[in-house]
């Protein structure tokens, strides 16, 4: 992870700098359903993470989820530092995720009341309650389709009887 700061950056000068950063996770997810920021700060000690990074211990390294890119498995984290950009971005910040999604190529194999399901949580999630409603009703119409449909099916080849007469 890289301090890139919006910030205009002074040489040696400390104060509070804003920092960005995306991740692409496209290569290790078809889909991310939620992702939690577990722990963040440079890694001094093999245990836990320091984040007291800049020049001020007062106020060390703050990260946050900014936004979650459901459809490009892009979670964008957002934080500040007090300090040298320099002496803060020199410690190597990292960033633990716990992440749950498909890994790639599962998405597109699920059944369609299982991809509906999804969808209905992630639309419930951002907040869009009548849409998340409307596909969880679709994916429950799915679902019953699908299993009636095994049923008519069963039910046709046990009520078949051959005679040989």
């Amino acid at each position: 992870m890289t301090l890139d700061t919006s910030t205009p950056f002074k040489k040696s000068e400390d104060k509070h700098y804003t920092t960005k950063e995306s991740l692409y996770l496209e290569v290790y997810f078809e889909l991310i359903a939620n992702i939690e920021l577990s722990d963040y700060g440079a890694n001094f000690d093999e245990d836990e993470l320091e984040k007291n990074l800049g020049s001020n211990d007062s106020e060390p390294l703050r990260l946050e989820i900014l936004e979650i890119d459901h459809k490009n498995q892009k979670p964008t984290l957002e934080g500040g530092i007090f300090g040298d950009i320099i002496h803060a971005s020199a410690n190597n910040p990292i960033a633990r995720l716990l992440i749950s999604g498909f890994r790639p190529n599962t998405y597109k194999k699920l059944d369609l009341y299982k991809t509906l399901a999804c969808e209905a949580f992630l639309l419930e999630k951002r907040g869009d309650v009548k849409l998340s409603f409307f596909t969880y009703f679709t994916e429950l119409e799915a679902f019953t389709t699908l299993e009636l449909d095994y049923y008519k099916k069963a039910y046709t080849q046990n009520s078949t009887m051959h005679l040989n007469i």
